[in-house]
């Protein structure tokens, strides 16, 4: 019997040597690959100006063991051999209205409710710190998705003007340069009376065996400029709107507009020579501050030139976009339009129902501001009712009703309407005449 204990013995102790050895190597294996448990990552960043470069700073959480932000220190150069961060050079600073932190200025003490964002330029280093609030109640809580939260857009320029590089390399190694903390609403352990980590303490990300953050840098895709919708409207008095819109932009200090005359003997639009130039971000007061170009952006804008002064009616009028990028290439041919400027203004005119017994609705459209008379003649010429006389019309759409009881007899009648431009003497003197029949 005594014999048998001793075999059991020896058994369940091999058995407890190889749980042992189990273990220890799945610590070990642990230890080697520590668990994600957030990734802060810079990414779109492009060069906005001629000196400066923009970029996002992310924070994202990739499990459950932690959900309350607290703060962090983020280190960072730029990513090019033999040009580094320089506190003599550039400056860094953080873009307000950027976070999807409660970011207040610093007062001097540490944050009880807010989050306090501090740039800073070292030799070798750029630094962003957040400190956050004293309390988990204020932290802010980060979701578990692939988005996480934006800290903040920033900014980098040179002192000198001249162009920064535009990609970013993290500082290693990372538990040295970097921090990243988080708070707790209570214990973690589920073990009574056996505290590891008190409430609203500051807990370190990074602990070398278990858990640690991933510094990330997302490289931009190269920037596009995308133009569309170039159009130009003729809105009276041989006045030209003109309108267009970015999807994106790449390097854009601003647009130029250029006009041309276009004959029947001309080719298309691209063909043309385009002498005139009537719209340059460069003369920068307005209208023309109104063409200045959002550098580089992933997002676009509509944008307009108010307005384009014509020097005749009658001719058919083509406009060039182009923009001038950082590095002073103007880049043409990016878009075209063309209109014809009306040298009739009453373009339109028709009466439904037509004929008509009791009343008709009469529709007319003047291409140009104008003042207008209209009245309406029997076909003796004899004038039986009058409608306008010298009114202002501005270009545009218009129509009124006109009662069969105003005319004395069924039959044909002339609505008759005489327009006369407005300080255009080039512009001739409008008439047009509708034929409407009363049936009685």
């Amino acid at each position: 019997m005594l014999a048998s204990n001793k075999y059991y013995l020896k058994i369940l102790s091999t058995l407890v040597l190889i749980l042992l050895l189990f273990f220890s190597k799945g610590l070990l294996f642990a230890q080697a690959q520590p668990k994600v448990i957030a990734k802060a990552i810079i990414k779109n960043n492009f060069l906005k100006e001629t000196n400066s470069v923009e970029f996002d700073l992310f924070l994202t959480r990739e499990t459950d063991d932690w959900k309350y932000w607290a703060n962090g220190t983020f280190q960072f150069d730029f990513d090019s051999s033999g040009y580094s961060a320089n506190p003599t050079l550039h400056t860094i600073e953080f873009i307000q209205g950027s976070s999807d932190l409660d970011v207040s200025p610093m007062t001097g003490q540490l944050p009880t409710t807010s989050y306090y964002i501090t740039p800073r330029v070292f030799t070798g280093r750029f630094s962003i710190t957040i400190a956050g609030p004293e309390t988990y109640q204020y932290c802010k809580i980060v979701p578990l998705d692939t988005t996480g939260i934006r800290i903040g857009r920033f900014r980098i320029k040179t002192q000198d003007n001249s162009k920064p590089p535009i990609n970013f390399k993290w500082l290693a190694p990372f538990d040295y340069y970097q921090a990243c903390a988080y708070k707790i609403d209570e214990d973690l352990l589920l073990m009574p009376n056996v505290v590891k980590e008190f409430e609203n303490s500051n807990i370190e990300m990074y602990d070398r065996d278990y858990k640690t953050v991933a510094y990330i840098f997302d490289k931009a895709p190269e920037p596009k400029m995308i133009i569309k919708n170039f159009k130009a409207t003729y809105v009276g008095r041989k006045r030209v709107l003109l309108t267009w819109e970015t999807e994106s932009e790449a390097f854009n200090k601003g647009f130029i507009i250029a006009r041309a005359e276009r004959t029947f003997e001309d080719g298309d639009a691209p063909s043309l020579t385009y002498k005139d130039t009537i719209a340059d971000y460069r003369l920068g007061y307005n209208p023309h501050d109104s063409l200045i170009g959002l550098g580089t952006t992933p997002t676009g804008k509509k944008y307009y030139f108010m307005y384009d002064s014509v020097p005749f009616v009658g001719l058919e009028y083509c406009w060039e976009l182009m923009y001038q990028d950082f590095f002073g290439t103007i880049h043409g041919k990016m878009a075209y339009d063309c209109i014809r400027i009306p040298n009739a203004v009453i373009v339109f005119a028709q009466s439904d129902p037509n004929p008509f017994n009791y009343k008709t609705k009469i529709t007319y459209i003047v291409s140009d501001d104008l003042y207008l008379s209209c009245f309406v003649n029997d076909l003796q010429g004899k004038m039986v009712n009058r409608i306008y006389e010298n009114e202002y019309r501005a270009m545009g759409k218009y129509d009124f009703e006109l009662d069969a009881k105003s005319l004395a007899q069924q039959g044909l009648y002339n609505v008759v309407f005489l327009g006369v431009p407005i300080d255009d003497p080039t512009v001739e003197l409008s008439n047009a005449v509708l034929k409407i029949q009363l049936v009685k």
